[in-house]
């Protein structure tokens, strides 16, 4: 039987990398350790108030900010008490980070799983 490289470099399961309720500035949330590679298997989104909410993240490289450029939601409206579940499979290099805003403090909860690899 084969052998795939990448699985033979994992470190432990899938897990939950972050979870935090973002500040109405923007702030890193979750830093891909040194050594490292991250997979992102899985993005939450919680408005926990009763009135629409909007968030930003961003997939920041060492040498960047966060812009629209590297937005993957900007000004996304999340309705009252709704939960958005984002599936899609993206990657992060070691110094990468997420960072996040809000426009209504406390309004919204983000968790973010999946996996860190050696790099």
């Amino acid at each position: 039987m084969t052998k795939y490289k990448t699985f033979s470099r994992l470190e432990g399961s899938p897990r939950r990398l972050c979870a935090v309720i973002p500040k109405t500035t923007y702030s890193p949330i979750y830093i891909c350790p040194a050594g490292k590679r991250a997979q992102i298997m899985l993005v939450s989104v919680c408005n926990l108030t009763a009135t629409a909410a909007t968030v930003r993240l961003h997939h920041v490289v060492p040498s960047e900010t966060a812009a629209t450029s590297n937005a993957w939601y900007y000004d996304l409206s999340i309705a009252r008490t709704t939960l958005i579940v984002d599936s899609d499979a993206r990657y992060l290099e070691q110094g990468d980070a997420l960072w996040a805003s809000q426009a209504t403090a406390d309004a919204l909860a983000i968790s973010v799983y999946g996996m860190e690899f050696l790099a």
